[in-house]
């Protein structure tokens, strides 16, 4: 009898220590949820938000895949990652889809967390860069506003770290806060970008690039880099405004804007200065390169007539001056920028004086900087 009793007693204590062991897991896990939640509270950028929950998550607890999938319908979200220089090349864990259908059916009408297992449908819209598929995934969506704007999604090689069925008490909750700190950080970005975006093309505005065209310039002078600046200005915008109305005006440096856009590198600034008059710098870009590029550009708005709501084909030139500081122009460095501009802009001047439609180059900026002293 004692020795049923005893053997008993060891199975209490054998359960008792399991028990104390997963309670104590369990107390760690909600602990380190908290400093996450903590932590994407507290984020300060969109990026920030996105850096936590798809790396500094994914480390934390140890999960095989981390993806997040975001309803972009407009592409804004993409196109403010881009103006933040997010290089959605380097984090293929983020994901958007336009349709926000194919997402609502990846749940059920309630939108619940779908746990278990991975099918091929499922690992296409989830985890589309990953070369093998999960035993058992965490799906769990992204909600504001009683709107589904996304998705959270884990996977396992262990088929059962996911199953369908299982406590999401802590997954759920991170999902909510997500979903807010995606909201908030993006609401703040929209603030931020109002100050520095030309409200009628999108791009940047004369503010942003006065402000970078000083950091350029200096980074181009202290790592003996070429830097590059191509001044824009539509031929005849004039007679496009008097004879078409100034709506058709304001749609045509739209079109202009995304065409220029086109040739343009993450690194690069592009801005509207004013009216139709548009500039970008151009980088660690030698005055060979910028030519070819200023040319491309030009080429390709001349050769795409801008079609008018009556089926008219308006014809759009655009004149280009370009100017280049290289490694052996040893001007101010307080009025660099101011004298790179003006050169582009002179040369632009002589674009215009010679015919329009053309690209023409400024002479050397140690020149300019001679006749300016």
């Amino acid at each position: 009898m004692s020795h049923h009793f005893s053997k008993e007693n060891a199975e209490l204590r054998k359960r008792l220590r399991a028990l104390v062991t997963q309670a104590n897991e369990n107390q760690s896990k909600l602990h380190r949820f908290q400093d996450l939640q903590l932590r994407l509270m507290q984020a300060t950028s969109l990026a920030d938000v996105l850096e936590t929950i798809l790396y500094a998550y994914r480390r934390e607890f140890e999960h095989d895949a981390v993806t997040l999938l975001l309803a972009d319908k407009n592409y804004e979200i993409r196109r403010i990652l881009k103006l933040l220089d997010w290089d959605r090349n380097e984090h293929p864990d983020l994901l958007f889809v336009e349709n926000i259908q194919t997402l609502q059916q990846a749940f059920t009408d309630n939108l619940r967390p779908r746990l278990g297992a991975c099918d091929g449908t499922c690992n296409l819209l989830f985890f589309p860069q990953h070369n093998r598929s999960y035993s058992s995934i965490a799906i769990f969506p992204l909600i504001r506003q009683q709107s589904l704007i996304g998705a959270l999604s884990l996977g396992s090689y262990d088929a059962a770290r996911f199953v369908a069925g299982s406590a999401t008490d802590f997954l759920s909750s991170l999902s909510a806060v997500l979903a807010i700190c995606l909201e908030n950080a993006l609401n703040n970005e929209r603030l931020k970008l109002l100050g520095i975006l030309d409200p009628l093309t999108g791009v940047h505005n004369r503010r942003y690039f006065e402000q970078r065209l000083k950091e350029e310039c200096d980074r181009a002078t202290r790592l003996q880099q070429p830097l590059s600046c191509l001044y824009f200005d539509l031929d005849h915008f004039k007679v496009i405004n008097d004879e078409h109305g100034h709506s058709t005006g304001d749609t045509v440096l739209r079109h202009v804007s995304r065409q220029i856009k086109k040739f343009m590198r993450v690194s690069d600034v592009m801005a509207r200065l004013g009216g139709e008059e548009f500039s970008a710098l151009l980088v660690n870009t030698t005055q060979e390169s910028a030519v070819e590029i200023a040319e491309r550009i030009r080429q390709q708005i001349c050769a795409e007539p801008f079609a008018m709501p009556d089926n008219i084909k308006l014809k759009i030139t655009i004149s280009i001056g370009c100017a280049t500081l290289n490694s052996d122009c040893q001007l101010n460095l307080e009025n660099t920028g101011s004298q790179l501009v003006k050169a582009a802009d002179q040369a632009l001047y002589q674009a215009k004086h010679q015919g329009r439609n053309r690209v023409v180059c400024a002479e050397s900026l140690l020149k300019l900087d001679e006749q300016s002293a």
